[in-house]
Formats: C-alpha cells, sequence, structure tokens
C-alpha cells in the first residue's frame, strides 16, 4: 500500500481512480470538497467545492468522461457531471 496524500484531509470518504488519465478522486465530508490528483499524489486540485453538504460515494467513468457522486444532504440523489475538465485543468498546466 502507498500513501497518495495525507495532508489537509479531514474526513476522507468515497474514492475512485481514473485508470486511463490517472487520476484519484476523493470526496471529504470534513471540508466538504471533491479533490483530484494523479496517482501519485501530485497536481493536487479541487474539483468541487461549493454546495456541498458532506460528499461521500464517488464513481467515475473515464472512459464516457463522467463522474458520480452522493452526499449526505441528499444521499438517494446521485449527480452526475463530465469530468473531462480536470484532465484539461492539469493539461493546461503542462502536468498531463
Amino acid at each position: 500500500m502507498e500513501v497518495v496524500v495525507d495532508t489537509e484531509i479531514d474526513r476522507p470518504d468515497g474514492v475512485a481512480i481514473d485508470w486511463v488519465a490517472r487520476n484519484v478522486y476523493w470526496t471529504d465530508t470534513g471540508t466538504d470538497h471533491i479533490e483530484v490528483a494523479r496517482l501519485n499524489g501530485s497536481h493536487r486540485k479541487v474539483v468541487i467545492s461549493e454546495h456541498l453538504l458532506e460528499p461521500r460515494a464517488i464513481v467515475v467513468d473515464p472512459l464516457d468522461g463522467l463522474e458520480a457522486h452522493c452526499s449526505e444532504q441528499f444521499a438517494s440523489v446521485l449527480t452526475v457531471r463530465h469530468v473531462r475538465f480536470a484532465k484539461q485543468i492539469l493539461e493546461r498546466h503542462g502536468k498531463s
């Protein structure tokens, strides 16, 4: 086992791996954030930080460019959105 990220994390909950772009996504119910980083922990970014209340489970479908998550606030609601922009953010900064 390898530690990928171990700083500025309060209560991590859900984890998903994008094996195509080699990213790891996670939810943090303490900070109410969804974050992404490379599998080696580099190039960490907050993907969503607004309108989340205790985000929980997260899944990614890298082949279709989708991310889905649910939160404590709406446990029965699954929010699905395109995540290609996360890859584009990393590419724009020369970090692909």
